[in-house]
């Protein structure tokens, strides 16, 4: 637990009385509690997830040689190896700054209770990050760098000028969509109808990016009928098959993506009457071999909303900053905690892909 006010903090004072009186004593987990640092498991996550390092290698080089730490392993350490927001972890320094003019004495017994239970090398390496003016340089260099990595503000995004930088006058950007042949004459008026929508939802693509008016009108939506079979696994491995022999043929147009493509069955055709969230189609992965799923669930497909086909779903496959497994596992992590008008989402819509994380958060 994280102590948020000055009385929360003091109720830690019998377990540093303990640790005075009895450090043999201190269990693990009264260690960290006292410490303030997260639960083992959880600190070696933080640790292993942000840094890729183990907690000891971290704790080490912070001890023997801090002037080498990059400035997310000395936040991490200074800020309790938790992952604070930038505003949290100035607060939750502060607040021990503060609580330590108001009560020294508290202060001092638990700087005490802290040395007989750390080691000497995590003793040297808490005290080495205590180091401000370190602190200080480490961010400025950090910042310096992430400034000289960002792209400029006023040229086209990557995915964008990929496609500019593409050859002749005409460009092109866009998936192959594979649908069922018609079986019976309503298929071809529901196809229409489902167009319709899809071109109207798609026609402001893209959106608010700087150099993409010019691409509205250059979309490629490459339509490839089938015959629909009964088994769908079987089918989804043929569509696979046969895409990967247009790609190595080379029959994908400029700008029309090779690493996924877009399969329309009747219930994605129809979602958008079916649907009250939002519309969707099955995007699937061209080169997944696997038969059946894998560990987490992942079978090499899913579900877009139509409204991101062309938005961020593009954005991300065609500069491969993701893969289409990041996308499902985004979507399934997304609809536990967001819902529209209520309702969970049917496919990827909304996403924390491509957003800021720790320590730029």
């Amino acid at each position: 637990m994280i102590a948020d006010t000055l009385e929360e903090w003091s109720q830690l004072e019998p377990l540093w009385d303990k640790a005075i009186e009895s450090p043999a004593e201190i269990t693990l987990e009264e260690k960290h509690q006292l410490l303030e640092w997260p639960p083992l498991p959880e600190m070696q996550a933080n640790t292993q997830n942000y840094l890729h390092k183990p907690v000891v290698d971290l704790i080490h080089t912070a001890a023997t040689d801090p002037t080498s730490l990059t400035y997310p392993e000395f936040r991490l350490m200074r800020e309790g190896f938790h992952i604070f927001r930038f505003l949290d972890g100035s607060k939750y320094e502060n607040d021990r700054a503060t609580w330590k003019i108001l009560r020294p004495d508290l202060y001092t017994k638990r700087e005490r209770a802290c040395a007989l239970v750390c080691s000497s090398e995590e003793s040297q390496a808490l005290e080495n990050v205590k180091d401000s003016q370190l602190g200080l340089m480490k961010l400025n260099a950090y910042s310096e760098q992430c400034r000289a990595n960002q792209r400029p503000r006023h040229l086209p995004p990557e995915w964008v000028q990929k496609i500019l930088d593409q050859e002749g006058e005409m460009k092109s950007w866009g998936f192959v969509f594979y649908r069922p042949r018609r079986q019976q004459p309503s298929d071809g008026d529901d196809w229409n109808d489902f167009r319709n929508n899809f071109d109207w939802i798609i026609s402001a693509e893209p959106l608010m990016v700087v150099g993409g008016d010019p691409l509205r009108d250059s979309k490629v939506i490459e339509v490839v009928e089938f015959q629909a079979q009964e088994e769908e696994e079987g089918q989804v491995e043929h569509l696979r098959e046969e895409f990967r022999n247009r790609r190595e043929r080379g029959s994908l147009l400029p700008g029309v993506l090779g690493n996924v493509f877009f399969l329309v069955t009747d219930e994605a055709r129809d979602s958008y009457k079916t649907e009250t969230v939002c519309s969707w189609l099955w995007a699937i992965d061209p080169d997944w071999s696997q038969p059946g799923a894998d560990e987490d669930g992942y079978s090499g497909r899913v579900k877009i909303s139509l409204g991101e086909v062309f938005g961020r779903f593009y954005q991300f496959m065609s500069t491969e900053r993701f893969m289409l497994k990041d996308i499902w596992r985004d979507f399934h992590k997304v609809k536990q905690y967001k819902k529209v008008a209520g309702e969970s989402l049917p496919a990827w819509a909304l996403t924390d892909l491509g957003k800021p994380v720790w320590p730029d958060t």
